[in-house]
């Protein structure tokens, strides 16, 4: 009966991290979404605006495409992966 226990203890400990972990990134990619469309109304200027990496892509369907800033942030990301 304690193996059970200790087993049920350590997957809600499990769990409990990686629901933490997941609801951080997640709140952090809705800023990074909603950052660049509240910060305009609000007239934050664009140092608080270039945090968020959506920022820096154009609207491409209204403006060219912009092939440096697409590179730069697929580098980053390969750079930051995991694996």
């Amino acid at each position: 009966m304690s193996g059970s226990r200790g087993t049920r203890w350590a997957v809600e400990r499990l769990t409990a991290r990686l629901s933490r972990r997941s609801t951080v990134l997640a709140s952090l990619a809705l800023a990074g979404y909603l950052l660049p469309i509240i910060g305009p109304a609000l007239g934050w200027p664009d140092a608080v605006m270039g945090v968020s990496p959506f920022w820096h892509l154009g609207a491409v369907p209204i403006e060219a495409f912009d092939l440096s800033s697409a590179v730069a942030l697929a580098a980053i990301g390969a750079v930051c992966s995991p694996d």
